[in-house]
């Protein structure tokens, strides 16, 4: 489906990070975070998620063999990625109201991104 394996080691090895660091920080088991490192098994969207902004990069960056970032400061969005995932069914937006969107990944709520804010609030 994608390929969290490759990225997220090179992720970590560029940060200067153990498996161990990374899990104590994000509270994961240490077993689990070696089966996602080894590519054994992926992570759920809400892991991935916290996986993303721990290293701060957005999660399309686990989506490609080479991510093509469109980031544009003016907006802060990716939008070329998120245009593509949203094409092909694993992202897909709900409007709650004028600055508040659903954001489901894989059927699954991410969760409500504020638009005024640019970041995903409670």
């Amino acid at each position: 489906m994608y390929n969290f394996q490759k990225h997220f080691n090179e992720l970590k090895e560029k940060a200067g990070l153990t498996n161990y660091r990374i899990a104590k920080d994000l509270g994961v088991d240490r077993v689990q975070l070696l089966r996602w490192a080894r590519g054994g098994v992926e992570p759920k969207p809400e892991w991935l998620y916290k996986i993303a902004s721990y290293f701060e990069v957005p999660m399309e960056t686990f989506f490609t063999d080479e991510p093509k970032m469109n980031y544009t400061a003016t907006t802060g969005r990716y939008t070329s990625i998120v245009e593509g995932l949203r094409r092909l069914g694993y992202l897909d937006f709900h409007d709650i109201d004028d600055d508040r969107i659903e954001v489901e990944f894989n059927g699954e709520q991410l969760g409500i991104w504020s638009v005024y804010h640019q970041t995903f609030v409670d």
